[in-house]
């Protein structure tokens, strides 16, 4: 499902689905108290709501710019793109907001499908990044990774970066369609 909509004018996000402000741990971020700055004494802007969704958005959004990037720096993207502080990051209602919107992703079966293929690339990645093909084994002086191996995985990864991207194409595609039924009826298990 699409949660938010950036306004191009603005630059902020706004509220695709406006039902989302229906969950508790959301609709507690938007609390014009905890929302009080220098800047806006009553609250009533949001700025740090819209730091914080922002950061939800970047972070943990398949739609994210950043959706492809390792965790680790997918998430100092997410905090240096929202400029939340460290005591803001640390706020208990906001980490319960965050857990909330990764739950959410991790309803659709789709996503968390696509996000563990990811994880396993990330793992491959690092595989190729750590072989050495010229490392021995210290007992009996054999190569512990074969070079026609590595280079077989060489030659597959052409083929996993196609699926991966193909697999990835259809999910987005999915779940946008699922997220824009007609009348906005949301789909049942079966359909």
């Amino acid at each position: 499902m699409k949660y938010f909509t950036v306004d191009k004018s603005t630059g902020s996000l706004d509220f695709s689905d406006s039902r989302i402000l229906l969950i508790k741990e959301f609709k507690a971020l938007l609390d014009s108290t905890r929302n009080k700055s220098k800047s806006d004494p009553e609250g009533e802007i949001k700025e740090r709501a819209q730091k914080e969704f922002t950061f939800m958005f970047l972070y943990l959004d398949w739609e994210s710019p950043y959706f492809k990037y390792p965790e680790e720096d997918r998430q100092q993207a997410a905090f240096d793109d929202s400029e939340l502080t460290e005591e803001q990051m640390n706020d208990p209602e906001f980490i319960e907001a965050c857990k909330k919107y990764n739950e959410l992703q991790d309803k659709i079966q789709e996503l968390r499908l696509l996000k563990g293929c990811m994880l396993t690339i990330e793992n491959i990645i690092y595989y190729l990044e750590h072989v050495d093909v010229n490392e021995r084994n210290p007992n009996d002086g054999k190569p512990i990774y074969k070079t026609k191996d590595v280079i077989m995985e060489i030659k597959n990864a052409r083929e996993l970066i196609k699926t991966v991207r193909d697999l990835e194409k259809e999910v987005k595609e999915g779940v946008s369609d699922e997220s824009s039924v007609r009348g906005g009826v949301e789909l049942g298990y079966f359909d």
